[in-house]
This record gives C-alpha cells, sequence and structure tokens, in this order.
C-alpha cells in the first residue's frame, strides 16, 4: 500500500525586513533580489517562474545549497529569498523569522511524501495506530523542520 502522508506548498520565503527593504510585490521583483537555491528541491525557481511569470529566473543563484534547511537559514539571516516547503519551514514561519513573499495562493502544491507498506499489513492494528500517529504528527505545524533527537 502507498498512501499519502501530507501536502506541502513550495513558496517563496523569506524575512519580513528583507522583503520591506527590497519592497518585494511582484515576481518580477525577485529579478533584482538574491534568489537562493536548494538543489534537492523537487520544485525550482524556474518551475516557481514558469506558473506566475512570463520572466525566467536567473541563471545563476545568489547561494546554492543542497539542504533545505541550510536554503531556509539563509534567508532567516536576510541573505535573499529561498524557494522551499511550508512544512520544511514551518518552525521559521510560526516563530516570524520568515514569511511567504506572496499570497499563499501562489504556492505550488505538493504531494511527495508517502507510507509504504505490504497491503497484507493494513489489518494489523499496530499499522492502523501507526498511519493515526503519522497523521496526527503531519497534522501538527508544530512539529515541522522540528530536530531530530537521537
Amino acid at each position: 500500500m502507498v498512501k499519502p502522508v501530507f501536502r506541502e506548498l513550495i513558496m517563496p520565503l523569506a524575512s519580513a525586513v528583507f522583503i520591506d527593504r527590497h519592497q518585494i510585490r511582484a515576481p518580477a521583483d525577485l529579478l533584482q533580489v538574491p534568489l537562493i537555491q536548494s538543489t534537492v528541491g523537487v520544485v525550482q525557481w524556474v518551475d516557481w517562474f514558469a506558473l506566475h511569470s512570463p520572466l525566467n529566473p536567473p541563471e545563476r543563484f545568489a547561494l546554492r545549497f543542497d539542504r533545505a534547511l541550510m536554503a531556509l537559514d539563509a534567508a532567516v539571516q536576510g541573505l535573499g529569498v529561498a524557494l522551499e516547503s511550508s512544512v520544511i519551514g514551518g518552525v521559521h514561519i510560526q516563530a516570524g523569522r520568515l514569511q511567504p513573499v506572496f499570497d499563499p495562493a501562489w504556492a505550488i502544491p505538493l504531494q511527495a511524501h508517502f507510507v509504504v507498506y505490504p497491503e497484507r499489513h493494513g489489518y494489523r492494528s499496530e499499522v492502523a495506530q501507526f498511519l493515526d500517529w503519522l497523521h496526527t504528527q503531519a497534522d501538527d505545524p508544530s512539529r515541522a523542520a522540528a530536530p531530530v533527537s537521537r
């Protein structure tokens, strides 16, 4: 069985100070500021611009990271605008360190997280309990991007 766990929204995120300082109001304004690229993201700047603007994103980015959390940290520090997940960036958004640059309606919805298990185990109470717990965790925005304790 393959079941979706949660859906996320991929959107430009930046600090409120950065947005105000650079007066970002329209997609074209993004071409005047440093854009942060997360190279592992399923959705890239080219995808976002293709949906929301006739303009093309830059060929080179001010900052490039192979980790979403590093891209988000750079945006928190006011180094540019990151195109990232509302789930992964949820802790920063809730704390007010980041905010969507545009209305969330401009986000790209993404279903990329699934739980997979053998169909023959679908009747087991342990599986049902785990799925209930997993969905509870996924529905709790306070757990987004929380550090994993080991």
